[in-house]
């Protein structure tokens, strides 16, 4: 490689995409919870054409926020210290286990275990059949009002408690 080439280089490490995958959970969450408002406008018949894609929206939710729990969770095997998280609540001496249970032992890896079984939910309850066309709207609008509290919630971790910030 020339030196061209080395510097038009892009390093990422694993707390810049978990960042990134903080900030796209956010995105979803927001359009997803976006259409609670717009059953509360009264936009039923545009909330219900388009529930394929909150049903997507839902499952990219799912697979971020899981890659959320596996970066942090790797962070804390590897005992990388540039995060602060894993500086402040772990030491490179700790044993496997305690490695894994130190992710969720403190407030942001808490936080990201509470918005991944929030997903977890919202995903089961998305995938399960209705047959009765009432019953159809009243799982949409659950739907898309816990997709409001999802993004609520990721909106307070990226704010107040990110377990991604960096020393």
């Amino acid at each position: 490689l020339n030196n061209w080439q080395l510097n038009w280089r892009i390093k990422i490490n694993m707390a810049d995409l978990a960042y990134i995958l903080l900030v796209s959970c956010l995105v979803l969450s927001f359009v997803g919870g976006g259409g609670f408002i717009a059953l509360l406008a009264g936009k039923t018949r545009f909330f219900i054409k388009h529930m394929g894609v909150y049903k997507l929206m839902v499952f990219l939710s799912f697979i971020a926020t899981a890659s959320l729990c596996a970066i942090l969770t790797y962070s804390y095997i590897s005992s990388d210290f540039s995060v602060r998280n894993v500086f402040e609540n772990s030491f490179s001496a700790k044993t496997l286990i305690y490695k894994i249970t130190v992710v969720w032992g403190n407030h942001e890896g808490s936080m990201l275990l509470f918005l991944l079984i929030i997903c977890c939910y919202i995903l089961i309850f998305s995938l399960l059949k209705t047959t009765n066309k009432k019953h159809r709207r009243l799982k949409y609008a659950s739907i898309s009002f816990m997709m409001l509290i999802f993004f609520l919630i990721t909106l307070y971790i990226a704010i107040v408690s990110n377990p991604f910030l960096k020393i």
